[in-house]
């Protein structure tokens, strides 16, 4: 498996595409072949240096190495696109605490943000149990740490057992909008936790709030959920609605991944999938006999 990715990356690299090479990079990103997912993110930002999702990968690439001026410039240029802009934002901060880091002891708030790094690279690349671990910490030092909040709600409320805790991811997700009104997608988080705790009006309403307020990337995630959260409510058209608004994000957004970190998309494709599947079992049960 290994050598047909190494073929079909020396073909990208031949062919010299961006798409083709973004295709692969996100393919062997998926595999585990980050080394070789680098190989073809740096030929897209040398082909087209304001790419975003290239920007972003080479810059994750470079905190892994320790690079931080690197990591920075990159992170500089992802942040220009409003579907990386907070979490780009948030390792650029980590990259200059970084680089700045004293050799004698690191301030409380430079140990915060390195901690927030850390625990969205490991949840990025699907390692769970330390991402929860790192963004316990951060919030444990600073407990108005909002990305913190918002990454560990979202991380309770999505994960298999034994890190799922619905009830935790909730009372986290309300202090970070509480914390930060401004920033929608912790809202997605509270409409999903009432959604797992069974309390499906209340979903409703707080899905509905998060797609008035959400960017057009969380929508995808909101309408899924609502699909759920009205079929499990008894509601068949409303469900219906949803998933119809659902379906067409998706294939307006699905071949660029809507701009989306690996986590998130893994999240979105499962949502989906539950949607799909809750719809079907719902329409046969209330067809008549």
């Amino acid at each position: 498996e290994r050598l047909r990715m190494l073929t079909e990356i020396r073909t990208a690299l031949t062919e010299g595409k961006p798409e083709g090479l973004r295709r692969i990079g996100r393919l062997s990103n998926r595999m585990g072949l980050h080394e070789s997912a680098i190989v073809c993110f740096a030929e897209i930002k040398r082909q087209c240096p304001s790419d975003a999702e290239a920007s972003y990968e080479l810059g994750l690439a470079a905190l892994d190495r320790k690079n931080w001026q690197t990591a920075e410039s990159h992170f500089v240029v992802a942040s220009n696109d409003h579907q990386f802009r907070d979490i780009s934002e948030l390792l650029l901060a980590a990259a200059k605490q970084r680089q700045s880091r004293s050799d004698v002891a690191e301030r409380d708030e430079q140990r915060v943000l390195s901690f927030c790094y850390e625990g969205f690279a490991f949840y990025d690349r699907g390692k769970l149990g330390p991402a929860i671990v790192c963004l316990d910490e951060a919030v444990r030092l600073d407990p108005k740490q909002v990305l913190a909040l918002r990454l560990l709600s979202r991380i309770r409320v999505t994960a298999p057992a034994p890190w799922f805790d619905a009830t935790r991811a909730l009372e986290e997700a309300r202090r970070a909008v509480a914390l930060d009104p401004s920033r929608t997608f912790p809202r997605s988080t509270i409409g999903l936790a009432l959604l797992r705790l069974g309390r499906f009006a209340d979903a409703r309403t707080a899905l509905e709030d998060a797609v008035a307020a959400g960017e057009v990337m969380h929508r995808g995630f909101n309408w899924y959920y609502l699909t759920l959260a009205s079929a499990r409510d008894g509601d068949r058209s409303a469900a219906a609605n949803y998933l119809k608004q659902a379906e067409t994000w998706w294939e307006q957004n699905r071949a660029d991944r809507g701009g989306m970190p690996r986590c998130m998309w893994h999240e979105l494709v499962v949502a989906r999938q539950e949607a799909r599947a809750e719809m079907r079992a719902f329409t046969a049960i209330s067809r008549p006999d």
